[in-house]
């Protein structure tokens, strides 16, 4: 190679190597200001200051109103990215307890909330009503986190499947949730991780509810009410579950590779199963 092809080379690698810089210095930038941006909207949903619209440019899409997040324990395939592993199997999260239903009327209603697609409430007193407030104003979302929510039951879970559509991930670890609001989680036609830890009141039942639906009916919305489409269906591949310290025993493990062919992880731990299994 010439001297000026070796001088090009080495031009093209140095302005490489400082793009490349510049893009880590950026992102760790981005991560920042998202930081701050998520304690900003704390701060005015907790204090009953409304977000105007114009502050919704750039689009805030992720919102984390808990200390940490929910520590998982016993799976770490079924852990999130980049989040701790706990071999406590009492842990819960610190969550900021003081956020109730009345700090997501003011969330839903601000503009800044429009594009959300993440909201994690772990930990938190909302309700029943709050996540119905969430159904209502943030159908954008794909991921949702309500677990240790203890006021969450079978009852939203029907506007969960009619309006959180695109709804991509969902943990409901540790709510009131039974196998009849599965029956309704599991109609939900882009579903692809669920998490489901410590709700005693699903079982076997449950399981079977998920499992074995690779594709859902199709639904419209009239002014009757929902109205479910059999003959119409809709792809949904389900790739991890998380059942631990459920009712679940060796009769849905075994299922698992008919039910749910596309599962990459799934938890058991603390569950029924025997070696069979």
């Amino acid at each position: 190679m010439s001297d000026g092809n070796s001088k090009s080379v080495a031009v093209v690698e140095a302005q490489l190597s400082a793009s490349r810089e510049q893009c880590t210095a950026l992102a760790e930038e981005n991560t920042r200001l998202a930081a701050i941006c998520n304690e900003l909207i704390f701060q005015c949903v907790l204090n009953g200051i409304a977000i105007p619209k114009e502050s919704s440019k750039p689009k805030l899409q992720q919102l984390n109103f808990t200390l940490t997040d929910p520590l998982h324990t016993g799976c770490m395939c079924c852990m999130r990215p980049g989040e701790p592993f706990n071999t406590d199997p009492y842990a819960v999260p610190h969550p900021r307890k003081i956020f109730t239903d009345a700090n997501l009327d003011i969330l839903c209603a601000s503009g800044a909330s429009l594009q959300l697609e993440s909201l994690n409430l772990a930990g938190s007193r909302v309700s029943d009503a709050g996540v119905a407030r969430i159904c209502e104003g943030l159908r954008n979302l794909r991921e949702l986190d309500l677990s240790h929510c203890a006021a969450v039951t079978d009852a939203i879970t029907p506007m969960l499947m009619r309006d959180l559509r695109l709804l991509e991930s969902l943990d409901i670890s540790y709510t009131a949730i039974t196998n009849e609001g599965m029956t309704h989680i599991s109609m939900l036609p882009k579903l692809k991780e669920l998490r489901c830890r410590g709700c005693k009141g699903i079982d076997d039942l449950g399981f079977m509810a998920l499992g074995g639906k690779d594709s859902v009916p199709a639904v419209e919305f009239e002014k009757t009410g929902l109205v479910i489409l059999p003959e119409r269906k809709v792809q949904r591949i389900i790739t991890m579950v998380d059942f631990a310290e459920t009712g679940v025993t060796d009769m849905s493990v075994q299922r698992v590779a008919e039910d749910l062919p596309f599962l990459e992880c799934a938890g058991f731990a603390g569950c029924a199963i025997g070696d069979r299994a």
